[in-house]
């Protein structure tokens, strides 16, 4: 999944590298192939600092346009000097590189904010054992405190259940605590949602833009849906 930054230089990087490289094809002896390469490759490295997605489009077409126009014999996809074969893998791999770098940076920062919020809401509920609070604040101070990792989750809820993704079981293996966490892949999954007057639907969740798949618990995922059905059903009711 690409947010709209994403799916401007989508379509932005690959377009520049394209122009970019047939732009100079007619100064390649006055410029050099190399800085050609060079500002390619800067161009690329943008385009992957907005995302994995841009990072890899632009990467294949500025190796494919410098490959067409700056290699020789140009015009054509075949390479004959080594340097020049070198820069065209350089190009194709760069993006993908860069936008992989990029992604596990990201997710490192969320994971370590998700952390620390957690930490924080458990703070939070100890103090509770001490005095009495608004029911709003507690039930809020819970709800974070079981939901803090689900920040690297997007959630939408759909009246069927849907196919072609994995749907998770409301219930762990027994004597097996280790069951409750799980990995969300790219694709999602989904999470049926009964209530008492039949089933209300499925939630159904996927990991943030650039996240990749992310590890969460079951019991995270239980506790949403049912606050989301409870609330739900009062609306309806």
């Amino acid at each position: 999944m690409v947010n709209r930054t994403q799916r401007i230089a989508l379509v932005v990087g690959p377009l520049s590298a394209l122009l970019v490289a047939a732009s100079t094809s007619t100064i390649r002896d006055d410029v050099g192939s190399t800085a050609v390469g060079v500002a390619l490759a800067l161009l690329v490295t943008c385009a992957a600092l907005l995302g994995r997605a841009p990072g890899l489009a632009t990467a294949i077409v500025a190796s494919l346009s410098y490959n067409y126009f700056h290699t020789e014999p140009v015009h054509t996809f075949r390479i004959h000097e080594s340097g020049d074969l070198a820069i065209v893998l350089l190009l194709a791999v760069l993006g993908l590189l860069v936008g992989d770098v990029m992604s596990w940076r990201e997710r490192r920062l969320a994971t370590a904010d998700a952390r620390e919020r957690s930490a924080r809401a458990g703070r939070e509920i100890e103090d509770l054992t001490e005095r009495f609070v608004p029911v709003a604040d507690a039930w809020a101070t819970g709800v974070t405190a079981l939901l803090d990792e689900m920040r690297l989750v997007e959630c939408r809820l759909v009246h069927d259940d849907p196919t072609g993704i994995p749907h998770i079981s409301r219930h762990a293996r027994p004597n097996d605590p280790a069951d409750d966490e799980f990995v969300l892949p790219q694709t999602g999954a989904a999470f049926s949602m009964p209530n008492g007057r039949g089933h209300l639907g499925s939630l159904v969740l996927v990991p943030r833009p650039g996240q990749g798949a992310v590890r969460i618990r079951r019991s995270s995922v239980i506790a949403l849906a049912d606050d989301l059905a409870l609330a739900a059903a009062r609306a309806g009711s």
